[in-house]
């Protein structure tokens, strides 16, 4: 029998959570979990009203269990095994990163630095402040604060660059089955990601080549998988996209009104963005995006809906019960974890002394009671906003935003906040969420938003409604092109803003300041490390030592919630051209794009 078999030659952009049954022990990329996420991405970019006529036509390509009748007419279940075998195997060393208890160094009021630990660990040394928060839950197992002290150790982690490959192999040299693998392979790899916090843009990866090269055979309506010729992301993207709606959707494509039962694409419902360029994070390329991504969502989601943060805080304390009638934050998902500080501590950094809080899932409700005791309650539900980041030719960075609207809960289900132990006349039950609007203002709309920590915002789909959608077009003019962005290379980019900017009226130099790790002090006292570039004809230098710059520097101040490890900003190293700067302030902060 003649076989068909295709291999991608896969390297990790970003880093990478995949395990077997145990994941907190080892790293392990498994084929049922790579299967797993194509089935996923098959699914969402498929219309079915009928759901068993969805899940016949999946099982069909991936395997499942159907209900078929016999001879006799007796309904049973019949299990399907997958036309096609996936193997997945490294084809290059895989680097880990262990997390572990972490410290930070602290100055005490005698002068002396003494390390302490911190919340989190040493993820913001590897790779940046937001990927640390994304990756927060896997730091300490449980998130359990506790484990600092007990120096518990986190999930290990693959660190991004190594290699791998997949190949597949179908039977009969069957081209029909191999392309509806391949296309669902292309939205892996654009919208997706391989493990744990695919979602966050963990596990992202590109596929380099083919072996063969499926150039050369005739599979009907499969996009291209190589980005070269295409001008820009979204190009590339947008006919990709095309050619799977061209396969998969009705014609002409519809605009759909009513939610589907599941995560999945509806035009007309969800929503397909591209933020390209990051200008804030450390590192670069896909990496880059990701810092920028968690960087602007931990700016953004911080005691944000604060009236909701408030009410819960207030209620532990007085043993009562929170009045609002629905949680808004359950737009990102479910469960929520809140952990409440002591009185008159509320929304204030530093090591928390937890004294109580609230978990939020579902709960069955039959119009007269909860039943918080039913094994139907659900107590996860998957974001429907789905971040992936990649590496486009030129090196920069991008991530890609998907929103896909669907059912927060199965029908017949409120949201439970579960107080914990210590306080049970706190527990409340609230409908969950009618609308968007703080997923929509997350991605665009306030000074927090996730489209400020990147040069360019491009919309694919929209929704009507949706923060930013588009509207008429007709007598408006278009807008001059933008100015050529900055290079990828991080030298070349502080030598370019350096070149770049105008000259002062003080004859003071411009400097380039680069963010090196998190504030210190109180609010109102703030300062963050920064590393210091100046030019020397073109000639880019460093200078030594660390500088500061101090909140009250930093104006309009709602640039403060922009401000994290990696973000550049212009600045001199004198406040003025006769005072000597022995403190090492910076002065006349600037933001740069």
């Amino acid at each position: 029998m003649n076989r068909l078999t295709v291999t991608a030659h896969c390297r990790a952009l970003t880093p990478m959570l995949a395990g077997g049954a145990n994941p907190w022990e080892h790293f392990e990329l498994r084929a049922a979990e790579l299967k797993s996420a194509l089935r996923f991405w098959w699914r969402a970019f498929h219309d079915f009203s009928d759901l068993k006529a969805l899940y016949y036509a999946e099982s069909n390509v991936f395997g499942g269990k159907i209900l078929e009748k016999d001879p006799s007419g007796k309904v049973e279940e019949k299990a399907l095994a997958a036309p096609f075998r996936l193997e997945i195997f490294p084809t290059s060393p895989i680097n880990f990163f262990n997390p572990g208890k972490g410290e930070k160094p602290v100055r005490e009021r005698n002068g002396s630095i003494k390390n302490q630990p911190r919340l989190g660990d040493d993820v913001t040394n590897e790779w940046g402040d937001g990927v640390r928060y994304i990756f927060y839950a896997i730091l300490h197992h449980k998130g359990k604060i506790h484990n600092i002290a007990t120096k518990a150790k986190g999930r290990q982690v693959a660190k991004q660059g190594f290699r791998f490959d997949l190949r597949f192999t179908f039977p009969q040299s069957d081209e029909k089955l191999a392309a509806e693998v391949l296309r669902a392979l292309w939205l892996l790899m654009n919208l997706g990601g391989i493990g744990a916090r695919t979602r966050r843009g963990a596990g992202c990866f590109v596929i380099e080549s083919f072996t063969p090269d499926i150039s050369k055979f005739s599979f009907p309506q499969v996009p291209e998988f190589s980005p070269q010729g295409y001008k820009d992301p979204e190009t590339y993207l947008k006919k990709g996209l095309e050619v799977i709606l061209g396969k998969w959707f009705p014609k002409p494509l519809p605009a759909y009104t009513a939610e589907p039962g599941y995560t999945a694409f509806r035009p007309g419902l969800s929503e397909i963005h591209v933020l390209y360029n990051p200008t804030v994070g450390k590192g670069s390329g896909a990496l880059q995006a990701m810092d920028a991504v968690g960087c602007m969502m931990k700016k953004y989601r911080y005691i944000n809906p604060k009236n909701e943060a408030q009410d819960m805080h207030q209620a532990l304390h007085q043993r009562t019960t929170p009045s609002f009638t629905e949680l808004t934050k359950a737009q990102f998902g479910l469960p929520i974890i809140y952990n409440f500080r002591g009185e008159r501590e509320f929304g204030t950094p530093g090591i928390p002394s937890i004294f109580g809080g609230y978990t939020a899932q579902g709960v069955v409700y039959d119009g007269t009671r909860h039943d918080f005791a039913d094994k139907k309650n659900a107590d996860r539900r998957a974001s429907p906003l789905l971040i992936s980041c990649h590496q486009w030719t030129d090196g920069r960075g991008y991530a890609v935003i998907c929103h896909f609207p669907a059912p927060l809960l199965p029908d017949g289900q409120k949201i439970w906040l579960k107080a914990k132990k210590d306080y049970p006349k706190s527990h409340h039950v609230c409908e969950p969420p009618p609308a968007y609007a703080l997923v929509d203002a997350f991605i665009q709309g306030t000074d927090k938003s996730l489209d400020k920590g990147f040069a360019r915002l491009a919309r694919l789909w929209t929704r009507p409604g949706a923060a930013g959608a588009a509207g008429p077009t007709s007598g408006i003019t278009k807008p001059p092109p933008p100015p050529p962005p900055p290079p990828a290379d991080p030298q070349a980019r502080k030598r370019f803003y350096l070149q770049q900017a105008k000259t002062r009226a003080d004859g003071l130099p411009w400097c380039v300041g680069e963010i090196s790790g998190p504030p210190q002090g109180q609010t109102k006292k703030q300062k963050w490390p920064c590393i210091l570039w100046k030019l020397a004809g073109d000639t880019l230098i460093e200078e030594p030592g660390t500088w500061w710059l101090r909140v009250d520097k930093v104006q309009p101040p709602s640039e403060r919630a922009r401000l994290c490890e990696g973000t550049l900003f212009l600045c001199t190293n004198q406040a003025d051209a006769r005072t000597e700067n022995k403190e090492r302030y910076l002065y006349s902060f600037t933001h740069l794009p």
